[in-house]
């Protein structure tokens, strides 16, 4: 029973880590400017895949969400991709974003440094948060099968 209360506190430890590195989250973003999940506009996107069209589709071809035949693209489905459909369809739309939020990061180095950081400890405690809640389960399941197998031998 004192393990059992030894995670429960462990547990509540680990939640008001993840409390504090919030509060850091928005302490960095007053103090450096840096924001974890930039909004960037449509503009800025479709500004960004013009520029990078074909690095995108080579990236697409690469991990097969695209084909290529006599210069003709196709989707996994076998259909005809133009250009214009391929800036509308989400994986490009991912693409652009992510080259965008990583030119982001590199006008806020310290900033994404110190978020990097936060990110990491947060991903942390709530993998430990997600094991001591597991042993704290089992431990309950245990206990009532305990209690009832006394409960039927009385």
């Amino acid at each position: 029973m004192i393990l059992h209360l030894s995670q429960a506190q462990d547990k509540k430890g680990f939640q008001y880590i993840q409390d504090q590195i919030e509060n850091l989250v928005t302490y960095n973003e007053k103090l450096l400017g840096f924001i974890r999940y930039p909004e960037f506009t449509d503009d800025e996107i479709s500004d960004t895949i013009d520029s990078a069209i074909s690095k995108y589709k080579d990236r697409a071809l690469e991990s097969g969400i695209l084909s290529c035949e006599e210069g003709c693209y196709f989707n996994e489905y076998g259909d005809y991709v133009d250009d214009e459909s391929f800036k509308d369809d989400n994986y490009c739309q991912d693409e652009a974003y992510t080259d965008l939020h990583e030119e982001y990061k590199q006008a806020h180095p310290k900033g994404a440094e110190i978020d990097q950081t936060l990110e990491l400890l947060s991903w942390e405690c709530e993998r430990k948060i997600a094991e001591i809640q597991d042993y704290l389960d089992f431990v309950e399941k245990i206990s009532n099968v305990e209690t009832l197998n006394k409960q039927k031998t009385s």
